[in-house]
């Protein structure tokens, strides 16, 4: 999305702005995709240079029972969020006098293919067209322009989903969620729950994709005993040669490219930022072994992470009435959600030395 943000044409970027703001919004802040649709036009307000704020197209609820939570329509959102919208209102200022920020007249403008569809007027973009928009995105930017394979297609309803399960990973209580997510009683959330291991296991693998692209880790393993295929494969990755490694500390199985060893040292080298796995073909096998092992340790930790984090937000002293909260489970919470992130970064950090596509040769 960031990609497609900074290369699109402008017919592309006016076309395609309301799945962007969908994408930068609802991974965000849990809406159901009609609360998306009916976003007032001026559903944003800057308070202070600072403060800005969202309202929702949420009915606000009193509580009418003990276990009913107080429903709000109104979030705190960030700047980049701010002018996302400021931008989407310059693309539309002619429809100015429209209540509803997504119209089906801007998406008809800006259609470059018309069928026959019969379509009863509505003053708000339906949802039939905002999954046409999308599958349009899928087809024209991110599979011909991205060379996404498209073997599996995002629905308009699961970055709630997404929201809700980032918001768990970080330490949100579940007042807090429910609260932000349109939710009157706790248990709702319930089976978001049991869908975390998931989530962070889909997280690593995105953060290990950007580590090989961005740090160009994974790129220095000797090629003596692969196939050729295998080779071909971790030449294209090979950045780092021999040579830039020497003026650099031996440590196990690699290199230490700190210059200020050893006061940054952490004591394992497996997923500091300064290592480079580099291991001499002798010790191929072991060296990954050394890996995948201490890989496969952090992922039981991060099973047990994900699962005090789940028993200690639903142990926390929740005061529904004032809703309000325990701030020493808060920080409880907290801690525990920073130590799963943690992990989560160390064991990305390692599997992104090994290139994915030669990860089985040993099988071979």
């Amino acid at each position: 999305m960031n990609f497609f943000l900074e290369e699109s044409s402008l017919f592309e970027r006016k076309k395609y702005f309301p799945i962007v703001l969908w994408w930068k919004l609802t991974t965000i802040i849990p809406l159901r995709p009609i609360e998306f649709l009916t976003l007032q036009r001026d559903c944003v307000a800057k308070k202070t240079e600072t403060i800005f704020q969202i309202t929702l197209p949420r009915k606000k609820q009193r509580a009418t029972l003990r276990r009913d939570i107080d429903i709000t329509d109104t979030l705190q959102i960030n700047k980049e969020t701010y002018e996302l919208i400021q931008e989407f209102h310059n693309y539309s200022s002619h429809r100015a006098k429209n209540k509803y920020l997504f119209t089906y007249d801007y998406y008809k403008e800006h259609k470059e293919f018309f069928g026959s569809e019969s379509l009863k007027e509505t003053e708000f973009l339906p949802r039939r067209q905002l999954d046409s928009l999308l599958d349009q995105f899928y087809n024209n930017v991110l599979i011909k322009k991205y060379k996404y394979n498209g073997s599996e297609k995002l629905t308009l309803g699961d970055t709630r989903h997404f929201a809700f399960c980032n918001m768990m990973l970080q330490g949100f209580n579940m007042l807090s969620i429910a609260r932000i997510g349109g939710h009157s009683r706790l248990d709702k959330q319930q089976h978001y729950w049991g869908h975390l291991k998931y989530f962070s296991e889909s997280w690593v693998y995105n953060l290990v994709e950007k580590h090989r692209r961005l740090d160009h880790l994974n790129i220095t393993i000797p090629d003596a005993y692969f196939t050729e295929d295998i080779r071909r494969v971790i030449n294209s990755y090979k950045l780092n040669k021999d040579e830039e490694f020497e003026n650099a500390l031996p440590v196990d199985y690699g290199y230490c490219l700190d210059n200020n060893y050893p006061n940054n040292c952490s004591g394992d080298c497996r997923h500091c930022l300064h290592y480079r796995f580099h291991p001499k073909k002798e010790n191929l096998n072991e060296a990954i072994n050394w890996l995948t092992d201490f890989s496969q340790t952090l992922s039981r930790k991060i099973d047990e992470q994900i699962s005090l984090l789940t028993y200690i937000s639903q142990t926390v002293n929740y005061d529904l009435e004032s809703l309000t909260y325990s701030i020493t489970d808060q920080e409880e919470l907290s801690y525990t959600a920073n130590e799963l992130n943690r992990l989560l970064h160390q064991k990305a950090m390692i599997d992104s030395k090994l290139p994915k596509e030669v990860k089985g040769f040993k099988n071979e």
